[in-house]
């Protein structure tokens, strides 16, 4: 669902709001659409993956995010 979503968010550019307050600037924009492409194929790769379909709770915050191993580790629920 998200690859889908990606290429008619990034032709909508009125929902960039470029140039207004709280917008992005016009470097922005063009940094975020040469994004594009890695953001599709990341997608891409997510859903070739094993990695099952999980629930995000939307509580991350900072508390929930450590460096290990020089990556950053995230703090999982299940405890098992």
């Amino acid at each position: 669902m998200l690859r889908a979503a990606i290429g008619p968010l990034f032709a909508d550019e009125a929902a960039f709001l470029v140039g207004e307050e709280h917008g992005l600037t016009s470097a922005e924009l063009e940094r975020l659409l040469a994004a594009q492409p890695w953001l599709e194929a990341a997608c891409d790769e997510l859903t070739s993956s094993s990695l099952p379909l999980t629930i995000e709770h939307g509580d991350l915050w900072a508390s929930n995010i450590y460096v290990g191993d020089a990556e950053p580790q995230f703090n999982r629920l299940d405890r098992g």
